[in-house]
């Protein structure tokens, strides 16, 4: 009889892959927003599933995140938030498929 993986270790694995999908588009991406990082994942995926990875991966410096302001060309102030990979983050990115 085979004995089904514990509830721990798969979503330790669900957040693994979602850590390295996260890693492999911006590897892909050189700056991109919350938001189009959420439809790269899947927009089926829940924010309270990628988003506190994304949080730890920042707070552990394989990602920056960047706020920018801007003037729109009908005068008004646009806020912006950009991520893009570390150097640590590219150290650890791994593009292409696992062999």
């Amino acid at each position: 009889m085979v004995k089904s993986k514990s509830k721990a270790n798969t979503s330790k694995d669900a957040s693994n892959g979602v850590r390295e999908n996260i890693l492999y588009i911006l590897g892909i991406f050189p700056n991109i927003s919350p938001s189009m990082l959420h439809i790269t994942l899947g927009g089926s995926l829940p924010t309270s599933i990628w988003k506190p990875i994304l949080e730890d991966l920042v707070d552990q410096d394989f990602v920056i995140r960047t706020q920018l302001v801007s003037q729109a060309p009908n005068g008004r102030m646009r806020h912006h938030t950009l991520l893009k990979l570390s150097i640590i983050g590219h150290e650890h990115e791994e593009v292409g498929p696992k062999k």
